[in-house]
Order: C-alpha cells, then structure tokens, then sequence
C-alpha cells in the first residue's frame, strides 16, 4: 500500500479545502476522469420531439377544390388526442388553412354525433 504525502491526495477519496471568508473547511470529493462513464457507454437520450410523418387528409374535389371530408372519422380521429382535444399545428405540421379546415370537420362530425366531445368513446 502506497504512502501517501500531504503534497499528492489519495485519488477518489475526500480532500480538505479552505473555504475563504468562512475559515471553515469544506470536504470536496475527487473523481478520477478516466473511470467515470463516458458519453459511448451511457444510455442515449430520448428525444420527445422527432419528426412525425405527416397524415395526409386533404382531398381534391372534381373541380380541384381542397377540402377534409368530415365523415371521414378514421382520418379525424387521428387528429384528436386521447381526451377529444383537436391537436396542435405543431404536432399535424399543418399549415393555417388546412388546420381551420380540420377544426371545422372535427366540429361538425361531433355535432353529427359520429365523434364524441369528449374521452367518452374515444
């Protein structure tokens, strides 16, 4: 077992440093470098905001009209959260137009009684 000198601390074990202005001392853990984890061994972090692909329920009419077909429920509900709430832009990645046009087929389905205002049946 290795003699240790005041000049040269034990690796790992606790070190007395002098805190100033307060005269006491204060105990500060060494870590050796080498044997911690690194970034290749540890677990990688999940990111909660990758790219979703994007649902596509805009349909063209004859004469080359967008338009969401409100009997479609499959595709609407698809477009809800679990709750009954109409998700975000963000999360249909929709632009204005096509998110008002979804919002009002999403509202009258629910007032034809063929999607739910609220978790009940969802």
């Amino acid at each position: 077992m290795p003699i240790w000198t005041q000049a040269q601390p034990p690796p790992n074990l606790p070190t007395a440093i002098h805190a100033p202005r307060t005269g006491f001392l204060t105990t500060v853990a060494r870590t050796n470098r080498a044997t911690q984890p690194t970034t290749e061994t540890t677990m990688p972090r999940f990111n909660r905001f990758q790219p979703q692909p994007k649902i596509k329920i805009l349909r063209t009419s004859g004469t080359g009209v967008e338009y969401v077909d409100w009997k479609d429920i499959d595709d609407l509900r698809r477009m809800m959260t679990p709750n009954g709430k109409i998700h975000g832009r963000k999360r249909l990645s929709t632009n204005q137009r096509e998110q008002k046009m979804i919002a009002q087929a999403i509202k009258r389905a629910r007032f034809m009684g063929l999607l739910p205002y609220t978790s009940a049946t969802l």
